[in-house]
């Protein structure tokens, strides 16, 4: 990823974008996106950077409004992204969860899913803190 792509993408989530942790079973995973009406947008990040593209749904939806795209990374993924454009995001909030996501989620998160009563609690504590942002 060059340096231009980095701070590209740093701008579009700093103003468009999303980062999460996203609930599966009894733990979430971080989760990073963008929604646009612009498919060109959506469609260069997934070339550029992977994951996947969806639309969003259109039950009650507004005659006048445009079509919505979601572009999407999880996990894994996402956090690769995180390391490489944390230093251009902008936004304090945004800017703030990925630093937490990206200092104690791996940390956290043991290889073969098995938490014990520590583990497991300071797992919950730390997705309290990233909600608390």
């Amino acid at each position: 990823m060059t340096e231009i792509e980095k701070g590209y993408l740093a701008g579009i989530i700093d103003g468009e974008g999303t980062i999460t942790l996203t609930k599966d079973k009894e733990f979430r995973y971080p989760s990073v996106s963008v929604s646009s009406t612009t498919f060109n947008i959506v469609d260069y990040l997934h070339k550029t950077f992977g994951g996947v593209v969806t639309q969003k749904k259109e039950q009650n939806r507004n005659p006048n409004w445009k079509q919505a795209y979601v572009w999407k990374v999880e996990r894994r993924v996402a956090i690769s992204l995180l390391e490489e454009i944390v230093p251009y995001l902008l936004e304090p909030r945004k800017k703030a969860r990925a630093e937490l996501i990206l200092a104690n989620y791996i940390r956290l998160t043991p290889r073969n899913g098995r938490y014990n009563e520590i583990t497991r609690r300071a797992k919950h504590e730390f997705e309290d803190k990233f909600f608390e942002l």
